[in-house]
């Protein structure tokens, strides 16, 4: 039984350390993918400022629109980039949870992806407020923009795109599902997550 007690506890401190070299191997991963994407998004940065600073004259509303875009985005990736350096330095991800309203997090998603709605004149139909949940701001837009981003990829050509939005209320969460419709039949797209309910 010793022997035994012995082998099992060598077992496990081998697999620790392997853990641990595979961790530390994936952070040192992140930490370069995170300071490589700095330097183009600097580059970028850079030159929509001087964009903005020579050019605004030029562009009309519509190129000024645009470029908002674009400068909005770099924040919002600049952002990211720091999350997953502030992830490795601390070892785990940071999350601040607090009561959210999850139609501000929609609309400020809907407000970021507004040039790719338009470039394909996609109507989005809420039939109801969002409710209220407890959750990390950010962390919620992110998962609303990867959602619509992938309805808005796979939206196909249609003559009047629609993206509807809809929640459900469980026992102890809320459901969300977005649904890409079109004038013929509804698309087999369907996004569903469920949110913890902040009313307890």
């Amino acid at each position: 039984m010793e022997k035994l007690n012995q082998e099992m506890e060598e077992c496990v401190r081998q697999r620790t350390a392997e853990l641990q070299a595979i961790k530390a191997e994936l952070e040192s991963c992140i930490y370069t993918i995170a300071h490589e994407l700095q330097t183009p998004l600097i580059t970028v940065q850079g030159f929509t400022a001087a964009l903005q600073e020579d050019y605004a004259g030029v562009l009309d509303e519509e190129g000024q629109e645009y470029l908002t875009y674009i400068q909005q985005s770099i924040v919002r990736m600049d952002k990211s980039i720091q999350d997953l350096l502030e992830w490795v330095q601390a070892g785990q991800m940071i999350y601040v949870c607090k009561s959210v309203s999850m139609q501000n997090v929609l609309a400020t998603a809907l407000e970021q992806l507004q040039a790719q709605l338009d470039a394909k004149h996609i109507c989005v139909i809420l039939r109801q407020n969002l409710p209220t949940v407890y959750g990390d701001d950010r962390r919620l837009t992110q998962v609303w923009m990867n959602l619509l981003t992938n309805a808005i990829k796979y939206m196909g050509e249609n003559e009047t795109p629609q993206i509807e939005i809809g929640w459900t209320e469980q026992k102890q969460c809320y459901q969300f599902h977005i649904d890409e419709l079109t004038d013929r039949t509804l698309a087999l797209t369907d996004f569903p997550f469920g949110i913890t309910s902040s009313i307890q």
